[in-house]
Formats: C-alpha cells, sequence, structure tokens
C-alpha cells in the first residue's frame, strides 16, 4: 500500500520530479567488457592441457583419483623425456585403510577392470580375473612405445593384446615367466591415458602379471632433444 499512499500524497502535494535522463553511452567500455568476456569463456580451451584422463567415477575413491592423476602424468613426463618406466608388481602394492597414506606412490594405479575387486588397493600377485584386462599407459602422444610383458600361466597360452581398442600383435604366454616384447605405434596412442586391453583364449588359465616395462620408441630426429641423451 506505500506505493499508492505516496502518489495519492503526490497528487495534493506536488515532490515527484522529472526523472533523469539515462547517461550516455560509452561504447568504448561496453567493447572492452565484451572482449573480456570473451577471453575468459575462451581460456579453458584454450590454455589448458587436454590430457585425456581415464574415467575415475567408479569407484570414485579419492586416493585413487589422487594417485592416478599424480601419476599418469608423472609417467608421461618420464617418457616424454626418453626415460623408460618400469612396474615391478613384487615391488607394488598399496591396501586404503592399512597402507601409510605417504606410500600412496606405490599403489597399483595402472590397473584396470579385470584384475578382480579393486586392483588398485591390493598386495601380492597380479592374476587376470576375467577374460579381459586392461593396463593404463600414459603418454603425450607423438611417438610410440615398445612394452615388455612378463606374464605366466598354468598352461601355455595365446594372449590377444589391443590398445585403444585397435588390436596389435600378441604373445605367448608360458608357465614360466618371461619377457616378452610388444611395440606400439605412434598413430594409435593419444595425449593421455592410453588403455592396453590383454584377451585370453576361452579356457585358458588365468595370467598373471610380473612385470611391465615401457619404453618410448625414439624417432632419429628426436634424439638429440631428449633430455641431453644422443
Amino acid at each position: 500500500m506505500l506505493p499508492l499512499a505516496l502518489l495519492a500524497i503526490d497528487r495534493v502535494r506536488r515532490t515527484a520530479g522529472t526523472p533523469p535522463s539515462p547517461p550516455a553511452e560509452r561504447p568504448r567500455w561496453r567493447w572492452m567488457a565484451a572482449l573480456a568476456t570473451a577471453a575468459v569463456l575462451a581460456f579453458p580451451f584454450a590454455a589448458l592441457d587436454r590430457y585425456r584422463r581415464a574415467p575415475l567415477h567408479d569407484p570414485l575413491v579419492g586416493p585413487l583419483v589422487l594417485t592416478t592423476c599424480r601419476e599418469s602424468l608423472r609417467t608421461a613426463r618420464a617418457l616424454d623425456a626418453g626415460r623408460e618406466v618400469v612396474w615391478d608388481i613384487d615391488r607394488t602394492g598399496w591396501t586404503w585403510g592399512r597402507s601409510d597414506p605417504g606410500a600412496m606412490a606405490q599403489m597399483r594405479w595402472f590397473l584396470r577392470e579385470g584384475w578382480g575387486l579393486f586392483p588398485w588397493s591390493q598386495t601380492g600377485e597380479a592374476r587376470m580375473a576375467a577374460p579381459a584386462a586392461s593396463v593404463l599407459l600414459p603418454s603425450f602422444g607423438g611417438s610410440g612405445m615398445e612394452l615388455l610383458l612378463t606374464l605366466s600361466a598354468p598352461d601355455a597360452l595365446r594372449l590377444g593384446i589391443a590398445v585403444n581398442g585397435h588390436p596389435v600383435e600378441g604373445l605367448v604366454v608360458t608357465p614360466d615367466p618371461q619377457s616378452r616384447a610388444v611395440r606400439l605405434p605412434a598413430d594409435l596412442l593419444f595425449r593421455g591415458d592410453n588403455v592396453l586391453t590383454l584377451q585370453r583364449p576361452d579356457g585358458g588359465g588365468a595370467p598373471r602379471l610380473h612385470r611391465l616395462v615401457i619404453r618410448p620408441i625414439i624417432a632419429p630426429n628426436q634424439e638429440h632433444g631428449l633430455d641431453g641423451r644422443h
């Protein structure tokens, strides 16, 4: 009712004046504000690293997310600098709730589906619990990889291998753990967490992973620019 009462008073005693004219437009400031808005919107697309992360929402566990984000980038940087990366299963292992939080770098964050329940929070052996099992392979892209896989199986079998869904050469696994090489061409690898999939035949025994060594394949024109090596 207050606006109506003030209007009634204004009819008796004139108090309201002519409203002031709007301020003059300043096109310069309007254009500057538009450019600033465009710069803010374009910043994430132009400045942020387009490193493709593997899905970490299932399970969404803090130690796994933190360790994967840290160690995947650390692995990619080492390979980009021309150094090899070694994952020795007997020397890794971290259990959520029992292990030292300061030792999360020992976590098997690189083991994904097919290695049993929560393979990142395990110690001891790493054995395939499903016909297909996957491993993360971080990379900055631009160069290939050579993998040295050390596996064993109850009986000899041929293991199929694919990277990001593209089949590559397979390898034979025997009861005697032996290191076998697999080369991954650069055109199958992207900048981010690539996925290596191991596929065992139906009815075959569950292979066990003992060791994985990742070596970058350096092109001849890149050898003089990496980490001071020649």
